[in-house]
């Protein structure tokens, strides 16, 4: 029989090496848990684990009973379990000062993304605020072609750069001045 997945969507973000990591949750899920897993595996720089199981009693006691652990009781670090993931990244379309922005529609970008990345399963949003006509989400249910597609965050669509930010957040400042421009708007979120 092939393991069961389980999805850890909360690594802590200011670990580099995954392999205390892993065993960190390993031993909290067998000492505390009385859970053996099959194997488990961090993907540090996107903040996602991947935990095999081998019974669908054990997966659905991860997901529905256990559903979070704490893995280091001293500075309260937890990581919680689901059984599906959503995988939320982000495109901006750069734009040069004093250019005016040729419209890059989501078909455009939905083509993009497909020719490049070759995904099976990929959504992207409409416009996500107005005053940010050059972000769009991009939204993914499978970590495996988020792997391959972290190898390339760099590309052009519609004549324009596009970086992708794979598996970050985004915040929009929604009521600022129309008179702002960038340098402020980095000097105001930059500071504290």
């Amino acid at each position: 029989d092939k393991p069961l997945i389980v999805y850890v969507p909360d690594l802590p973000a200011n670990v580099r090496d995954p392999t205390p990591l892993e065993q960190m949750i390993r031993e909290c899920l067998k000492t505390v848990n009385r859970l053996q897993i099959s194997s488990i595996r961090c993907y540090v720089d996107l903040g996602i684990g991947v935990i095999h199981v081998s019974s669908k009693e054990d997966h659905d006691r991860l997901i529905k009973n256990i559903r979070k652990i704490t893995i280091e009781t001293t500075q309260n670090i937890s990581v919680s379990f689901v059984a599906e993931l959503t995988i939320s990244s982000y495109v901006v379309i750069e734009q040069k000062d004093g250019e005016v922005l040729q419209a890059v529609s989501k078909a455009d970008l939905y083509q993009k993304w497909n020719t490049l990345y070759k995904t099976q399963s990929v959504e992207i949003d409409d416009l996500l605020a107005k005053q940010f006509s050059n972000i769009y989400r991009i939204r993914m249910n499978s970590l495996d072609e988020l792997i391959k597609a972290k190898s390339t965050s760099i590309f052009a669509v519609k004549e324009h750069t596009a970086r992708v930010y794979f598996r970050a957040d985004c915040c929009f400042y929604e009521d600022l001045p129309l008179s702002i421009d960038l340098n402020e708007l980095r000097n105001a979120i930059s500071s504290p």
